[in-house]
């Protein structure tokens, strides 16, 4: 899940999680998986979600539910008075990765198919860092936080999701580069709490 910047203060409760993941399950021939906030914080990231992002090869279909298109390709979902409902199904350059981190998820919350913190990870990458946009800073705070948590992140899987799916050599190395600095930052203040988020 992201932070919802369209409704300021409105945060996923975990019984709306769960009322989400049924309504899901509902479209269960189509292979889709958390990914987001919600998925963030499955791997305990303090960080609360504003809306459930979820990743699928196909469209679904959450009537009664009002909808609008994702730029990215995919549907947000909403109800009046609860967090939306964001289904991505990726239609540009980052389609495969997508596509690949669907169909590798793990059980997450719920039993519900989660991607992994690599693919997580390689997906909080892809957003491009716009100045003073505030989704675009959650994002890169995100990533910041799954690479600073020990053990949580293969690194050498990372490189080669990034590597292949990504864009080559190039942008794995500058997210070595930013992986140096956490990890720098870290080396710095080892001391801090490491669950807190950056």
């Amino acid at each position: 899940m992201t932070v919802s910047i369209s409704k300021p203060g409105q945060f996923v409760e975990p019984d709306q999680i769960k009322e989400v993941l049924d309504l899901l399950r509902e479209q269960a021939k189509i292979p889709m998986a958390l990914i987001g906030g919600v998925a963030l914080k499955w791997f305990g990231c303090p960080r609360i979600p504003g809306n459930v992002d979820v990743g699928a090869l196909f469209e679904v279909n959450l009537s009664p539910l009002s909808s609008s298109p994702l730029r990215y390709g995919g549907t947000q979902w909403e109800r009046e008075g609860e967090p939306p409902v964001r289904v991505l199904v990726r239609k540009d350059e980052y389609a495969m990765l997508f596509q690949n981190a669907i169909m590798s998820a793990i059980p997450g919350p719920e039993g519900f198919p989660t991607v992994t913190p690599e693919y997580l990870a390689a997906m909080k990458f892809i957003v491009p860092p716009r100045e003073f946009e505030m989704d675009s800073v959650v994002h890169r705070l995100d990533l910041k936080w799954l690479l600073g948590r020990p053990g949580l992140v293969s690194r050498e899987k990372l490189w080669q999701i990034v590597y292949d799916q990504v864009g080559g050599r190039f942008a794995k190395d500058m997210l070595r580069v930013l992986d140096g600095e956490v990890q720098l930052d870290i080396e710095m203040d080892p001391n801090r709490d490491r669950s807190s988020y950056p």
